[in-house]
């Protein structure tokens, strides 16, 4: 019998790469990625070219271009399931503790040292290294391992919390790529994923509303779960509630949509399940704005809308004590978020990476305003609360704020009226936000920008004026020149957003002038640094701050997985990079360090800005993040002043730079 090739988690995500570039990558590139050597990429493709030859498929290797593999698309998505398929994956440490956690958890019985060593093929020997750094982990939690002779181990902790954790942990494998559909499968075999969904349906009827898509995949993993537990004998038992709520409407049509599911299985949900799940139910989101009085009613809810109102116009220079439309939605949003937060339910926000690292300061700004009603949101705010406001508050923001934040573009078109004509058409409806002056001719152009502010230019060829960033499009605006308008228009829009917090702090206080100095010390400066890879460049810029103990090398690896997943949306100033992370990630005290390089590199695996100045941002207090960040963006508008952070040799040639 031939043995069947494993593959390590690199020589997966190797394979991921490349089909998702779906075009030749050196050996060079992938070295510099994965950040090993050449060599071992070359042993590494060796492996993957084995693997693939046993799926008939090919490995192409062509000199100059680089590898490839050669595959239909229809093929795509199941070789990519294959990958994560725990039979072919030689798990790392991290997907391996990950995998004896999981089982662990879904367990309702001990299992055996040799039981988990077999799922995760190691010996004995490193499950109980494993085990021990769980244990570890599970200290001062909910849960605590449990080790007895003969039996196994399993983990000891309440029903309702251990099914939370079951759940939360499922969705961070798949967020993460350590599962997939076809192991949910396995882990819940025989209960079907179009039987849960009707139960869901049956809910949404009954309440007249529509559950949002995350929340349907969350309500659909709870039942599957609640399932799961009452099969394997581990109910939830409540010891303190009264009879009252059995009368509840609520109550009844959860208890009603359970039926399906329990003529299907053969169980029962009793009144404490039925609870359980009604408790869960209620704190999903729904696409509209439902009215649960009786559930949701806190009595808090308008006084905190009122002070965030008051603390918006504060920090941010806008009142909205006009704007139902944010008013409504945030008070809907609170008081079924202080509801789950009170009765320990979890929320999954999809969006949460991409406000905080796209949107720091309106992300931070919201944490710094939520901070003061941690009590009344239950003691537990988390960043996917803050996040849900912060996309509140950040929303209003912008429609407050539409007309001066939406750049100004100069459309310049050197050819006839009819393709003239089809650009601004088609710009119109693709990105109606933007405010166009033109089309004009490059005569007319030159002109315009010397008496009127304009932030960029689009043109159909070739065009540049000195201070005024140009894009060149095809007149028909196709994929990749929708990507680029994009990024330009975030760039533009957080330099404004920034600019308007900036003034603010000026009307109130007076115009504060700052210097260089007083933001960096001498030794948190690495200047001209000689580097070509996006990667090590942060590690080098993160050195001084490690050096301090202001951060760990997990914020250095949470920098860069930022910047792998959402690309170079730091790099909003030319040439900068103003990069950062979650405060959890591995901040240990505030600090800031900046290096510059001696010749401009590729910021990032796609996007690929250019970049000479990177500054690295960590703090643990919102409201030191947010003065840091406006004073660097202050000092750094600047072109002249980038310029001579750019050349300067030591610190004494920058240290009167001011804003």
């Amino acid at each position: 019998m031939i043995a069947m090739i494993t593959l390590t988690k690199r020589q997966k995500d190797i394979i991921n790469h490349l089909l998702k570039t779906k075009d030749y990558s050196t050996i060079k590139d992938m070295a510099s990625i994965f950040e090993v050597s050449e060599r071992t990429i070359r042993y590494d493709l060796d492996m993957v070219e084995a693997w693939l030859k046993e799926r008939n498929i090919n490995l192409i290797r062509k000199p100059r271009l680089g590898i490839a593999i050669e595959l239909e698309d229809s093929n795509a998505n199941q070789i990519l399931g294959e990958l994560t398929n725990i039979e072919n994956i030689e798990y790392s440490m991290d997907e391996r503790q990950y995998h004896l956690k999981l089982h662990l958890f879904l367990s309702s019985n001990y299992i055996t040292l040799d039981e988990l060593s077999k799922i995760v093929k190691v010996s004995k020997n490193t499950v109980v290294s494993d085990l021990d750094i769980l244990e570890e982990e599970l200290k001062g939690s909910n849960f605590s391992i449990e080790r007895k002779t003969y039996y196994g181990i399993r983990i000891i902790g309440k029903e309702s919390c251990l099914r939370r954790q079951i759940i939360e942990l499922i969705q961070q494998g798949l967020n993460k790529g350590l599962l997939n559909m076809d192991q949910i499968k396995y882990l819940f075999n025989g209960i079907e994923h179009d039987l849960l969904l009707k139960t869901v349906s049956c809910k949404e009827e009954a309440l007249e509303l529509s559950y949002t898509e995350e929340s349907t995949k969350e309500l659909i993993l709870s039942l599957a779960v609640a399932i799961k537990r009452i099969v394997d004998g581990r109910n939830i038992e409540y010891a303190y509630i009264t009879n009252d709520y059995r009368e509840d409407k609520y109550f009844k049509t959860t208890q009603r949509c359970l039926r399906v599911i329990e003529k299907a299985y053969g169980i029962e949900f009793n009144h404490d399940e039925v609870y359980y799940l009604d408790k869960i139910f209620k704190g999903a989101k729904s696409r509209e704005s439902i009215r649960f009085e009786k559930i949701y009613e806190n009595e808090n809810v308008n006084i905190i809308v009122e002070e965030i109102i008051e603390d918006v116009k504060k920090y941010l220079g806008i009142d909205l004590k006009e704007d139902i439309e944010f008013i409504n939605g945030l008070k809907t949003h609170l008081q079924i978020a202080i509801y789950r937060l009170n009765n320990n339910l979890g929320i999954e926000n999809p969006l949460t990476d991409q406000i905080k690292y796209r949107y720091p300061f309106i992300f931070e700004i919201s944490r710094k305003i939520l901070n003061k009603h941690n009590k009344t949101l239950g003691g537990k705010l988390i960043d996917d609360e803050i996040a849900y406001v912060a996309m509140h508050i950040g929303a209003a923001f912008e429609r407050n704020k539409n007309s001066s934040f939406m750049p100004n573009v100069l459309l310049v078109c050197g050819s006839g009226l009819a393709t003239s004509s089809l650009l601004k058409t088609r710009l119109n409806i693709m990105l109606p936000e933007l405010r166009y002056i033109g089309p004009v001719s490059r005569i007319e152009a030159n002109k315009y920008v010397k008496n009127n502010n304009v932030d960029f230019i689009i043109s159909t060829s070739p065009f540049d004026i000195q201070g005024v960033e140009t894009i060149q499009i095809n007149p028909l605006l196709d994929n990749e020149d929708l990507s680029k308008l994009k990024t330009l228009i975030f760039k533009n829009t957080i330099r404004k957003q920034v600019s308007h917090i900036s003034n603010m702090d000026e009307e109130d206080k007076g115009k504060e002038l700052y210097r260089f100095s007083e933001l960096f010390k001498v030794e948190e400066v690495i200047f001209k640094a000689d580097c070509s890879d996006w990667r090590k460049a942060i590690h080098l810029a993160s050195g001084p701050l490690l050096k301090n103990h202001s951060i760990d090398d997990n914020y250095v690896n949470a920098m860069i997985r930022a910047v792998e997943e959402l690309g170079p949306y730091m790099v909003f100033i030319p040439e900068v990079a103003l990069t950062h992370a979650s405060s959890q990630s591995g901040v240990l005290k505030d600090g800031m360090s900046l290096l510059t390089l001696k010749e401009s590199i590729k910021f990032g695996d796609k996007g690929k800005e250019q970049v000479r100045i990177i500054i690295v941002l960590a703090s643990l207090n919102p409201e030191t993040y947010i003065d840091k960040l406006v004073k660097v963006v202050e000092i750094l508008e600047k072109k002249s002043t980038i310029e001579k952070i750019i050349e300067a040799d030591q610190f004494e040639d920058i240290i009167d730079l001011s804003n």
